[in-house]
């Protein structure tokens, strides 16, 4: 048997090499799989989870400091407000927003 009529991994030696570098390649791809995403069914979280969370969690606290500034800023208008009505000596009719 020649090596031109049945290829280059005829022998015993290159399939074994073959199929190692196969596994060897499966096994790094899922291992990157698994990092990146997770087995949820495990309880184990991927990259992807944890980015999620950190990006919800930093989205929360724009929220809330937008939501305290645009408070602040409201409270400041009814001060002026109250203060113009007062200095106009007219009785104070100012409606207020809830708070």
């Amino acid at each position: 048997m020649n090596r031109e009529t049945h290829g280059i991994f005829s022998s015993i030696g290159s399939r074994i090499l073959l199929y190692f570098g196969l596994l060897f390649t499966l096994f790094l791809i899922s291992s990157e799989f698994i990092d990146a995403v997770g087995i949820p069914a495990l309880g184990i979280e991927g990259r992807i989870d944890q980015q999620e969370a950190q990006i919800l969690g930093n989205l929360e606290t724009v929220a809330a400091l937008k939501q305290e500034r645009l408070s602040r800023w409201m409270k400041e208008r009814r001060d002026d407000a109250t203060v113009k009505a007062r200095l106009t000596n007219r009785p104070t009719r100012v409606r207020f927003l809830p708070n």
